[in-house]
């Protein structure tokens, strides 16, 4: 079975080589990121508003 090298690589308009395979590792941690802080920001209003 022959190894395939440049199969998750891509050029982009820029001509700049990207991994397929960091780039969606980055747009998953980078999402669940965002949705951690907007979980904390909810948590805190659900206390503020519990107490009153």
């Amino acid at each position: 079975m022959a190894n395939k090298k440049g199969d998750d690589l891509f050029i982009s308009d820029s001509g700049v080589m990207v991994n397929k395979t960091r780039k969606k590792a980055t747009i998953f941690v980078l999402s669940c990121r965002v949705l951690s802080v907007i979980l904390v920001i909810l948590g805190i209003a659900a206390f503020i508003e519990g107490n009153f």
